[in-house]
C-alpha cells in the first residue's frame, strides 16, 4: 500500500503524519508524493469538544430537523436540510451545570484550506443576554504562528462522547459538534473522523479490528494525554506531537521522541467494559515530568520506580501491535521536570532540573543529568525531592522561539545557600542552565517565586502556594518567573460555622461535580484544606488545572449550608463564603486602573499605619488578594479582626504608583471590593 506523507505544523513545529490515503482519504482519486493539510489546527490540547467552561455537552436538535446525521466530509444532513439550510437553526446543549442555549450562525462548506464541513457556533446563557462565540480560545504554550481563526469553528460527528471520554454511539443519539481547540476537532482535522475505512492488517501483518470510531476515540485520548482512561488531560495547550498508526512502520522525526503506544478503550459498542488504561506504556521523555508514581498506577505502573512498569522502548513494534495498539505519538523536547531537592538536616534546597530520578525499583539516588558539580552536597541518602514545574528545557528544538521567556539558572551560594533564578545573585557560582520560565507568570502560567527563611538561613524556590510558605515562615524574595506547568496544591479555606463539620466537593472542567471529594471523615471541623487533587471520598483524581470551582458543605444541628467558590485552575489560594459564618479570610478585588502593569495590596492595623502586605511583583497583574492574616513580606501577622482599612494600588512598568484606592473594614466581611481611582 502506496503511502501519503502529510505535514502538519503544530504551533512552530512541522510534525509528519504517515497516511494511506486509501484508509484516510476516500474520495482521493490520485497518490500524490506529499499533500499539504491546513494546519491551524494541529495543536495538543486539553479540552475534550473546545467549548467554554462548560465543556462537556449534549446537543438536542428542535423538532424542526428530522433524523440529523453527518455525510463523510462532515456536513450536517436531515430531512430536507442541508448545507447552509442550517444558519440560524436554535438548538439546546445540556451540561451537568444545566441547558445552554445554542445556534449554528454560519456554516463553510469545504475548500482549499480546509476539506471538512465547518459551523460557527454561538451561545448565551438566557435569552435576555447577547449570543456571543460558543468555542474557547485556550492560551498555547508558545504563540503559534498560524493561529486558528478567531472565534474558532466546529465540526459536527455522529453520536457523543461522555464524560469519561468514551465515545457513545448505542441508541438514537443524534449528533455531536466539537471546536477546532477541543481534542475531538483536532483529531477530525488530522484524518480520524467518521466514516473512513482501516486496513485489517497492521505494518507487520497482525489482524486488526480497528473502527473508525476506535480511533477517533484513541485519537481523543492521545491528544489530552489521558494515560489513565480517565478523562483527566496530563497536557498543555499547543503541545507539539507527531502521531502515526499502527498501519505503518513508525520512526519519529527528528526532535521528537516516542511517547506513548495508545489503544482505543473508547467506543460503548466496541469496548463495553472498557478493559486496560488508552496507554499501553509510558517512554522517558514525558513521563518525566509527572508525578512519580503517575495518576494511575494501579493500572498504569511507573516504569522508573514500580518493577511492573515498562517503558515503551522495552517493547517492540510487533510487540505493541499484538497487544492491541492503534496508534503512536512522539512529542518534541520542549519541557523539563523542575525538582526541589531538599536536605532535612540542614533545610538546605537546590531546585534544580539537571538532578532527576532515575529508573529505580528500590532507593537509589537521583542521578545528574551534567557532570556533578563541586561542593554541592546532592544526592545524598535521606534527601527528599519533588516534582515542583515543567518549564522549557534548556536544549528547545529549532524553530521555537524564547520570546517572552528567561534563562533559568542554579547557584551555589555563600553559606551552603542554594539559589534558582534568572537573575545573577551576588558572590554565588553558577550550578547550570535549567532550562526556561515566562518572564512574568500570568493567569495561565502558574508563579514561580524564591523564598527565604531566617530560621533555616536558606533560600527555596518553589511554586507552591504563597500562603503555605508564608505560614511555615518564609519570606519572599523575588518572583522569578512563570512556569509551563505547576504541581500546585491549593488551599481552600471556608467561614467557621458553629458546630459544623464540612466536606468538599469540585466542578470539573467536563461540567461534572465530584461530590464529595473530601467527606466529613476527611475534614472534620477543619476551616482548610491543602487540596492535592487526590479526592478521597470519589476515589478519583482531579487536578487543579481541571476544576472551576470549589463547593464546601457545612452540616451541623441545626441544617447544613453550603458555598460556591469560582476557581481559575492556577490560584494558590480559594476561600468559600458559608452563611452565619466567622470570617476566617478575606477574599479582596479591585478594579483594571487604565495604565497600569501591575498592583500592590497594603493592610492598616487598628490604631496604626498602612504597610504594604504584598508588592506588586508578588501580585503582579492579579486584581485580587487572599487575606489570611499573613503578608509574604516581613509584616507581622494581623487576623483580619484585627484590621482597619485595607488598599490596593495600580503600579506601572517602571514601578510608580498611578493610583490608589482604599476600603473600610469591619472584622468580619469576608469579601471587599476596592475601587482604585
Amino acid at each position: 500500500m502506496l503511502e501519503v506523507v502529510r505535514p502538519i505544523v503544530l504551533g512552530t513545529v512541522a510534525i509528519t503524519m504517515m497516511t494511506s490515503c486509501t484508509a484516510r482519504d476516500p474520495q482521493a482519486t490520485t497518490i500524490a508524493s506529499e499533500v499539504e493539510i491546513d494546519s491551524r489546527i494541529g495543536q495538543q490540547g486539553r479540552l475534550l469538544l473546545g467549548f467554554k467552561d462548560p465543556d462537556l455537552r449534549t446537543f438536542a436538535m428542535p423538532a424542526s430537523v428530522v433524523a440529523p446525521t453527518v455525510t463523510v466530509d462532515g456536513q450536517l444532513v436531515a430531512t430536507g436540510l442541508a448545507g447552509t439550510d442550517f444558519v440560524g437553526v436554535a438548538f439546546t446543549a445540556t451540561a451537568a451545570s444545566g441547558a445552554i442555549e445554542m445556534r449554528i450562525a454560519d456554516v463553510f462548506a469545504p475548500d482549499a484550506t480546509t476539506p471538512r464541513w465547518q459551523y460557527a457556533l454561538e451561545q448565551r446563557d438566557a435569552a435576555a443576554q447577547p449570543w456571543t462565540p460558543a468555542c474557547a480560545e485556550p492560551t498555547p504554550v508558545l504563540p503559534l504562528a498560524d493561529p486558528i481563526p478567531s472565534p474558532p469553528r466546529a465540526v459536527v460527528i455522529p453520536g457523543r462522547f461522555r464524560g469519561d471520554g468514551i465515545y457513545d454511539l448505542g441508541g438514537p443519539l443524534g449528533v455531536s459538534f466539537a471546536c477546532q481547540t477541543g481534542v475531538i476537532g483536532k483529531c477530525v482535522g488530522w484524518g480520524f473522523y467518521p466514516g473512513q475505512a482501516w486496513p485489517t492488517t497492521t505494518a507487520h501483518g497482525f489482524p486488526s479490528t480497528a473502527s473508525t470510531f476506535d480511533m477517533l476515540a484513541a485519537c481523543t485520548r492521545m491528544a489530552r494525554f489521558d494515560y489513565c482512561g480517565d478523562s483527566s488531560s496530563n497536557t498543555l495547550d499547543g503541545t507539539p506531537i507527531q502521531i502515526d498508526d499502527v498501519f505503518h512502520v513508525y520512526t519519529p522525526m527528528p526532535g521528537y521522541a516516542f511517547e506513548a503506544a495508545w489503544r482505543a478503550r473508547g467506543s460503548v459498542l466496541i469496548d463495553p467494559f472498557n478493559p486496560g488504561p488508552p496507554s499501553m506504556c509510558l517512554s522517558k521523555l514525558r513521563w518525566s515530568t509527572l508525578p512519580l508514581g503517575g495518576n494511575c498506577p494501579p493500572v498504569l505502573p511507573d516504569p522508573r520506580i514500580d518493577p511492573k512498569g515498562r517503558f515503551c522502548e522495552d517493547f517492540t513494534p510487533e510487540q505493541l501491535e499484538s497487544k492491541g495498539a492503534m496508534l503512536y505519538s512522539s512529542s518534541s523536547y520542549i519541557d523539563a521536570g523542575l525538582y526541589a531537592h531538599v536536605d532535612p538536616g540542614t533545610g538546605a534546597a537546590l531546585t534544580t532540573a539537571s538532578l532527576v530520578p532515575r529508573r529505580d525499583h528500590a532507593q537509589e539516588l537521583p542521578a545528574w543529568q551534567i557532570p556533578a558539580p563541586a561542593n554541592v552536597p546532592f544526592p545524598r541518602t535521606g534527601q527528599r525531592h519533588r516534582l515542583d514545574a515543567a518549564i522549557f528545557s534548556h536544549r528547545l528544538p529549532a524553530g521555537l522561539s524564547t520570546s517572552g521567556l528567561a534563562l533559568l539558572t542554579s547557584y551555589a551560594c555563600p553559606a551552603g545557600d542554594f539559589v534558582t533564578s534568572t537573575r545573577s545573585p551576588t558572590g554565588c557560582t553558577p550550578i547550570a542552565d535549567e532550562g526556561y520560565v515566562y518572564a512574568d507568570p500570568t493567569a495561565a502560567h502558574p508563579a514561580l517565586r524564591t523564598w527565604w527563611s531566617p530560621a533555616l538561613q536558606h533560600s527555596y524556590t518553589t511554586t507552591m502556594p504563597a500562603s503555605t510558605m508564608i505560614a511555615s515562615g518564609w519570606q519572599l524574595v523575588e518572583v522569578t518567573g512563570g512556569v509551563i506547568r505547576a504541581e500546585l496544591e491549593v488551599n481552600v479555606r471556608w467561614a467557621a460555622v458553629a458546630g459544623a463539620t464540612y466536606s468538599l466537593d469540585v466542578l470539573a472542567r467536563d461540567g461534572t461535580w465530584v461530590t464529595p471529594c473530601l467527606g466529613a471523615a476527611q475534614l472534620d471541623t477543619s476551616t482548610s484544606v491543602r487540596f492535592t487533587g487526590l479526592c478521597v471520598a470519589a476515589d478519583r483524581t482531579v487536578p487543579h488545572a481541571d476544576i472551576v470551582a470549589f463547593r464546601i458543605t457545612a452540616t451541623n444541628a441545626t441544617g447544613s449550608a453550603t458555598a460556591t467558590a469560582a476557581y481559575d485552575g492556577v490560584a494558590g489560594d480559594v476561600y468559600a463564603e458559608l452563611s452565619g459564618g466567622t470570617t476566617t479570610a478575606i477574599d479582596v478585588g479591585w478594579n483594571a486602573y487604565r495604565g497600569a502593569v501591575r498592583y500592590a495590596f497594603w493592610v492598616q492595623r487598628i490604631g496604626g499605619s498602612f504597610v504594604e502586605c504584598a508588592g506588586a511583583s508578588f501580585v503582579g497583574t492579579e486584581r485580587g488578594f487572599l487575606y489570611t492574616g499573613r503578608c509574604p513580606g516581613k509584616v507581622p501577622p494581623i487576623a483580619p479582626s484585627g484590621l482597619a482599612r485595607l488598599r490596593a494600588c495600580a503600579v506601572n512598568k517602571d514601578g510608580v504608583s498611578l493610583a490608589c484606592g482604599e476600603a473600610a473594614y469591619d472584622g468580619v466581611a469576608p469579601r471587599v471590593t476596592i475601587s482604585i481611582r
